[in-house]
């Protein structure tokens, strides 16, 4: 399939169809978590694992508890943390950032870093979990903590990054392009899936997330109500906004409360 995208994004707004554009935005901003999984918790997992073996040498060549052994830099460990971990990250945070995304500000300067609080309040405690063993290895190590968490925080303008590098080359369906459609279809749907069964049952699961998760909830209905407004042309009503906002704002504030206990727990694993 051949595809003009440079006329594509040239086009008249009037002949875009707002259930493709928001089909358009679910796979652009997917995608981007993909990206964004990939690099920081992939790559940037391994490069961390390196660096823990050097700034604690008695801890090279035991096992993590996933059965990694630390420093070792092996083409099989790397490609198992980036297919597994790396993508995983990138499902979860893909569809955390199609959430919360159409309440962010449009600057891409603004919205990297309101991306990074969000990041890490909603994103630590999967990469420090103060009760993991392998933190006790590595003697609660404070730079491999403040590593681990400075990946995380990355995650978000990454992500930002990214979904603009796509949204400069993913095309625009109009109304007759089916394969286009087709495939924004498919994306949305698999990514719906995957991300229903990677981000609920973590958030809204255990006790400690789960203020985090129903704030989250509340945030996606609101965005569903504003896809709605946008597909049958109404405006969306004005608390809307505000609510979405506050929610996000609250997922952040309960999502920050365990991400610094887990670091301090992981800390206090000496």
């Amino acid at each position: 399939m051949t595809v003009d995208v440079a006329a594509a994004q040239r086009a008249p707004a009037r002949d875009l169809v707002p259930a493709n554009e928001i089909l358009r935005e679910i796979t652009r901003g997917g995608v981007a978590g993909l990206i964004a999984g990939v690099l920081v918790a992939g790559v940037g997992g391994r490069l961390v694992m390196r660096l823990a073996a050097l700034l604690v040498p008695e801890s090279a060549g035991s096992f993590t508890e996933n059965g990694n052994r630390i420093g070792d830099i092996t083409l099989g460990g790397t490609f198992a943390l980036i297919l597994f971990i790396g993508l995983f990250v990138g499902v979860v945070g893909g569809t955390l950032w199609v959430t919360v995304r159409p309440w962010l500000p449009a600057s891409v300067g603004l919205r990297a870093l309101i991306s990074v609080p969000i990041a890490i309040a909603l994103g630590t405690k999967g990469l420090v979990d103060g009760a993991n063993p392998d933190f006790g290895v590595l003697g609660g190590s404070t730079v491999v903590v403040a590593s681990l968490v400075t990946l995380v925080a990355l995650f978000g303008p990454i992500l930002v990054m990214a979904e603009g590098w796509l949204d400069a080359r993913l095309p625009h369906a109009r109304e007759d392009d089916r394969r286009v459609i087709g495939g924004y279809t498919v994306v949305a749907l698999v990514g719906l899936f995957l991300g229903l069964m990677a981000v609920v049952p973590p958030y809204l699961g255990p006790e400690d997330l789960r203020p985090s998760g129903v704030a989250l909830l509340v945030v996606g209905v609101a965005t569903l109500a504003c896809w709605r407004s946008r597909v049958i042309g109404r405006p969306l009503p004005g608390w809307v906004s505000p609510v979405a906002r506050l929610a996000i704002a609250c997922a952040v504030i309960a999502g920050s409360a365990v991400a610094a206990a887990e670091v301090v727990e992981a800390i206090g694993r000496s």
